[in-house]
């Protein structure tokens, strides 16, 4: 399988020989289509985190095993060996969708009843 994750070494990040193995058996369970790696497994799977050694990045790691080796599990997208699954080869972060919540908009500093008043209040500024 192709796939490539970003290393780390100085932030906290995932062990990689154990997210190696992790991918070479989903790797084999998919192409023996045999449930030898069934998707609770995915959903369970724990890596060892390490710090100041070479590892790889979590959030990519775990955004491929929800968005590509559960599909590819269930079936719901086809294996192509020669396919790069990185995910820069995905599109990079994924695009808001549905159940995202909408962008906050509207003036910053919090509510307009709270601007300036505390601040104002210790500063002398008063109502």
């Amino acid at each position: 399988m192709k796939i490539s994750f970003t290393s780390r070494k100085f932030a906290e990040a995932y062990e990689m020989p154990a997210v190696d193995d992790f991918i070479d058996r989903l790797e084999q369970a998919i192409l023996r289509g045999d449930g030898s790696v069934p998707t609770e497994d995915v959903h369970a799977v724990v890596f060892a985190p390490v710090r100041f050694q070479a590892g790889y990045d979590m959030e990519e790691v775990d955004d491929f095993l929800d968005e590509v080796a559960i599909p590819l599990l269930e079936g719901r997208i086809a294996y192509d060996p020669e396919h790069d699954y990185s995910r820069q080869s995905r599109g990079g972060v994924p695009q808001q969708t549905e159940q995202d919540p909408e962008p906050r908009s509207g003036p910053r500093g919090g509510h307009p009843a709270e601007r300036g008043g505390f601040f104002a209040r210790l500063l002398g500024g008063g109502r």
